[in-house]
């Protein structure tokens, strides 16, 4: 949970706040299934949590910018490994994207291939049967979740993808950043449950 006050006046007698709870980041394949043991079950739960607060100027306004950082670690629900094989195919064997994780190429024929970020980077061919292995594939390095907050005390136009955002004298912005999360598909993405919460 991180507690915010625009204000800049952190004591009980404040009540002008806005509270965010992070919960489960979960990893999702392309057709929006949650991928097993690829999850942070609670953001609250984790240690090694960095934090650090400065003042910053954002889209030319000050902002107050708050920054939490956890370095990815393996255990629990976030597990090391992706498991997965060949798929059905019939021709080729697959080379390895050294920025993918998991995924695997297609085999039949000619056997089956892995993906980067893997033990190997290296396609092999053989006479495989195109049948799913349900091999194990250990990945080589994890990354970090960032999360900014950022009170402006003075009105801001930020942009944001293709869009541009206002935010007005004492608003609050946040970012959620995934760096270097090693995905188990390249089509795969970020699922993040929040909660936004202030008083009354």
């Amino acid at each position: 949970k991180l507690r915010i006050y625009p204000g800049g006046k952190q004591s009980e007698s404040n009540d002008t706040w806005i509270m965010l709870s992070f919960g489960k980041i979960q990893e999702m394949d392309a057709g929006g299934k949650a991928v097993a043991g690829r999850s942070i079950m609670s953001l609250a739960a984790e240690k090694g949590i960095v934090w650090s607060q400065e003042n910053r100027t954002v889209a030319g306004a000050p902002a107050v910018v708050t920054r939490m950082e956890l370095p990815l670690e393996y255990g629990g629900s976030f597990k090391e490994t992706c498991s997965g094989g060949g798929g059905s195919g019939g021709g080729g064997s697959a080379g390895g994207d050294k920025n993918v994780a998991g995924g695997g190429g297609s085999s039949g024929g000619s056997g089956s291939g892995a993906d980067g970020a893997l033990d190997s980077d290296e396609g092999t061919s053989g006479g495989g049967s195109g049948k799913n292995t349900g091999k194990k594939r250990r990945l080589l390095s994890t990354g970090s979740i960032v999360i900014e907050t950022m009170v402006f005390s003075e009105s801001a136009v930020v942009d944001y993808g293709n869009f541009s955002v206002e935010v007005l004298r004492g608003q609050m912005k946040f970012n959620i950043e995934s760096v270097a999360w090693p995905f188990c598909g390249s089509d795969h993405k970020l699922e993040v449950n929040l909660d936004l919460k202030v008083p009354g």
